[in-house]
């Protein structure tokens, strides 16, 4: 049986995309290695709490309604449209 792809997942790459960050500028600014930032994008490790928080003040993201979601919400409550 395959393992779930992580909640995550549906959440970085969207909102990395749709506010003009590499992956490369993402994990800098976060303290990640490139590697490790596309296997959390990819859904094959969950981010630490402090990574996700970082990562969604750099995006804007509402980071309990995105998780509780699994989708990116706004820190306005709107979901982020790609």
């Amino acid at each position: 049986m395959a393992k779930a792809k992580s909640t995550f997942a549906g959440i970085l790459k969207p909102a990395r995309r749709k506010r003009g960050f590499t992956q490369i500028e993402v994990a800098r600014i976060c303290g990640v290695s490139q590697a490790t930032y596309s296997k959390l994008e990819n859904g094959v490790v969950e981010p630490s709490a402090p990574f996700y928080l970082n990562f969604c003040d750099l995006t804007q993201l509402d980071a309990e309604r995105s998780y509780a979601e699994g989708t990116p919400y706004t820190k306005k409550g709107k979901p982020l449209v790609i």
